[in-house]
């Protein structure tokens, strides 16, 4: 609802935080400002207009609805985040490799290992907002912050009341969408090759195809291969 006082119109906008004014030509005889605030009290507004606003506003002619006063809006909440200690996509190097540095292309891409006890997610809880105030004097209450519990599959333990994931065993870290995973047995479909690399891992390693001349397996755990080896190097145990 529209109000007026001396030609000037006021109201309230939609969201009851702002006082909003409009005059009807530019003018250097300042409406008394006092006037206006037991104008606006009579209409259950507490909160005062911005003098210098109102003034500013008055002495430009503003014919469009201007801001002349404000409450306090809420603050926005901060959703729980999770922090990962280890991440999975780094463990392909080729696009981090600057452009003087020499190239193992048997060695681009790398399984990454954990180790029992080794801390790998952290949960941040979330943050509440903080209310505000519509130009009413009314609260205005902050959204919900969004709470996320940590997703853990085998080989992962969650400790500190679900704020803390980690290694329960020696192996690699396998990430499916946001859980992670620590796995003791390393698949590799097909042969050793330039597509796989040299394998480095904390586990057993399972071959369904060959192991390639001159690429190398290390593994603490033992090495299945279901194909041939030859002229390439094995570390089992």
């Amino acid at each position: 609802m529209n109000n007026s006082i001396n030609d000037i119109e006021w109201k309230v906008s939609d969201d009851r935080i702002s006082i909003l004014a409009r005059f009807p030509e530019p003018t250097e005889d300042h409406f008394d400002v006092e006037e206006f605030n037991q104008v606006l009290a009579r209409n259950g507004v507490t909160i005062p207009c911005d003098q210098s606003a109102f003034l500013r506003a008055q002495k430009e002619g503003r014919a469009e609805w201007t801001p002349v006063g404000w409450g306090t809006p809420p603050t926005p909440p901060t959703d729980a985040r999770l922090e990962y200690y280890v991440n999975p996509t780094m463990a392909k190097r080729g696009s981090q490799l600057g452009a003087e540095e020499k190239v193992d292309f048997k060695e681009l891409r790398r399984i990454l290992n954990v180790e029992k006890g080794q801390e790998l997610v952290r949960k941040h809880d979330p943050i509440p907002g903080t209310p505000g105030w519509d130009v009413y004097g009314n609260p205005i209450p902050a959204d919900d912050p969004k709470n996320i519990s940590i997703p853990i599959g085998q080989g992962v333990e969650l400790r500190e009341e679900g704020h803390l994931a980690i290694a329960v065993e020696d192996g690699a870290i396998s990430r499916a969408g946001q859980q992670i995973s620590v796995i003791r047995v390393y698949p590799v479909s097909g042969n050793i090759s330039y597509r796989t690399g040299n394998i480095h891992f904390k586990g057993t390693v399972d071959i369904s195809g060959d192991v390639q001349t001159g690429f190398e397996v290390h593994a603490d755990g033992d090495i299945l291969i279901k194909g041939l080896v030859e002229g390439a190097h094995l570390v089992a145990g």
